[in-house]
């Protein structure tokens, strides 16, 4: 196995790396590693013949690069890509309940997990209400270093990344499109890469807010009228990685989440993962699946070996 992490977190996998070290039972060589600012090792492990089976986690416009470069050895591809999950809350949800679930959902690790919500889709006739509610629920998470145990929300990856964000919440605040706009604290953590959570209020399903994949603390909200609304609304990105379906009717939340097209649907919870369930993506959010016994099948390979008795 040879891994290797993004940049930004050299440090934390460095960390990781240390305890695989340290374990006797484990032979040197299984595992390694490598860091780099540039492309050359990861072009090099696309491409490499000596290399069968490549697992990527990321963006998709990398996912595509990564692709096209196997594609000369034809190697197996495991891509767990971009994503832009909806959650959709029918009129019959329980407002404040749902708000703190949603606000769960969608700020977890800041924002910057791809299958964190990042629509909220709310029947016509609850949006006010909804809307009220997830502002109050998303100013109650507090910010700071995430080695106290009072935060609730950390930092982002670095100041490049606070800084994309907020310049796209900023854009949608001076067009009066944005009822929560988060920003950047003062105090002792002005100097670091904190940001506080944003809504925006979302009308056209072309603009960059559902297209787009931002990857921090933002939600949209977005209005739907009936259950066919919904469901067109939630699957018109080119993604397809997770979502999740908010109401007391299960029966009518299963056939909505038959529906829509993603990997993962989670009925009134989001974000709830477990090492022994599968997740992945379709469309644009990629293809095969980690965890779970298919995410193991994804390193392996069967073969046949027939024996003919009786013929020597």
């Amino acid at each position: 196995m040879v891994i290797k992490p993004a940049f930004a977190s050299s440090l934390f996998h460095d960390a990781v790396m240390r305890c695989f070290a340290d374990v006797p039972q484990l032979p040197r060589g299984v595992i390694n590693s490598f860091n780099e600012i540039g492309s050359e090792g990861s072009e090099l492990l696309s491409t490499s013949p000596h290399v069968d089976v490549l697992s990527f986690t990321g963006s998709s416009p990398v996912g595509k690069r990564i692709m096209a470069a196997a594609s000369g050895t034809l190697k197996r591809l495991n891509l767990e890509l971009g994503g832009k999950p909806p959650a959709i809350v029918f009129a019959d949800a329980d407002i404040d309940t749902t708000a703190r679930g949603l606000a769960a959902g969608g700020l977890i690790q800041c924002g910057q997990q791809c299958t964190a919500i990042n629509r909220v889709l709310v029947h016509e006739s609850r949006y006010d209400a909804l809307a009220a509610a997830l502002v109050k629920a998303v100013q109650s998470f507090r910010l700071g270093p995430v080695e106290d145990d009072a935060t609730d929300l950390g930092p982002l990856i670095n100041n490049a990344a606070r800084d994309r964000v907020q310049a796209v919440v900023a854009e949608a605040a001076e067009m009066g499109r944005a009822p929560l706009v988060g920003r950047i604290p003062g105090g002792e953590l002005a100097a670091g890469s904190y940001l506080a959570p944003s809504l925006v209020a979302v009308e056209q399903l072309d603009s960059s807010f559902v297209q787009e994949e931002f990857f921090g603390p933002v939600m949209n909200l977005e209005r739907f009228g009936n259950d066919t609304e919904a469901v067109n609304k939630a699957n018109a990105t080119r993604y397809g990685l997770a979502a999740s379906v908010w109401t007391p009717d299960l029966a009518r939340a299963h056939h909505v989440a038959r529906k829509l097209r993603a990997g993962t649907v989670w009925i009134n919870d989001h974000n709830r993962l477990v090492p022994e369930v599968e997740t992945g993506g379709f469309r644009e959010s990629g293809y095969g699946r980690l965890h779970g016994l298919e995410g193991l099948g994804e390193f392996l390979a069967t073969k046949h070996i027939w024996q003919a008795h009786g013929r020597l």
